[in-house]
């Protein structure tokens, strides 16, 4: 069994096709969405949102936040920060997680802590990917 799912950022459209299930990053935890699942509405946080495709293939994303939504087998996952597994390096995770961190510390306006501890949550989501990637070929 499957279901139709298109996956929308602001710059383009990352996915759309049907899909057996999908795994995502929700405010109050994890979830598994299958073929037939009942209507919903929930805000996404930074996480991995995994795709299964219908020939068992799947497709890996880190998101920073979102909004997914399913109704009469018909989802849609709109993201504002994605990244494909193979987009993401180890060294410029690193970096962002430091420039981060220094943003946290040294910033002057409450925009500035915010927008540095959104980048900081972002990046360790990127190195928290990255290290269970490298210990899967491992």
């Amino acid at each position: 069994m499957s279901f139709y799912l298109q996956v929308l950022s602001p710059l383009s459209k990352i996915y759309e096709g049907n899909v057996s299930e999908v795994q995502l990053p929700s405010v109050m935890g994890d979830i598994a969405v299958l073929s037939r699942h009942m209507p919903m509405v929930t805000p996404l946080t930074f996480g991995e949102v995994n795709i299964k495709k219908e020939d068992t293939s799947a497709s890996l994303y880190t998101i920073g936040k979102g909004l997914f939504f399913i109704k009469d087998n018909s989802a849609t996952l709109l993201i504002e920060d994605v990244r494909g597994s193979d987009e993401i390096s180890e060294s410029d995770a690193e970096d962002a997680r430091k420039k981060a961190q220094e943003l946290v510390e040294k910033g002057v306006t409450a925009e500035e802590k915010l927008q540095g501890t959104y980048l900081l949550r972002r990046s360790l989501v990127d190195l928290k990917h990255i290290k269970k990637r490298q210990r899967k070929f491992t």
